[in-house]
């Protein structure tokens, strides 16, 4: 049995490994695995905390793209 814990700013399931929990504060919506922030949405920007792992392809539109990267490998087709 699940069990879903839901509050003013809060929605919580403490029955999976890791806990997952969704906050959301002012203009910004966050997900927390067990105590760690694992990505935040706000106006303008979201940030990811761990690895994100993409299945299709990725389109990066902007002025400016900053990679900020120990070891970087990009191969062409």
């Amino acid at each position: 049995m699940n069990i879903i814990f839901i509050s003013a700013n809060t929605i919580s399931n403490s029955n999976v490994s890791p806990t997952y929990t969704v906050k959301t504060e002012d203009d910004k919506v966050s997900v927390v695995a067990d105590s760690s922030e694992a990505v935040r949405f706000e106006s303008g920007q979201t940030t990811f905390t761990n690895d994100v792992v993409m299945s299709g392809g990725l389109t990066v539109e902007g002025t400016t793209t900053t990679i900020n990267a120990t070891d970087l490998a990009v191969k062409d087709k």
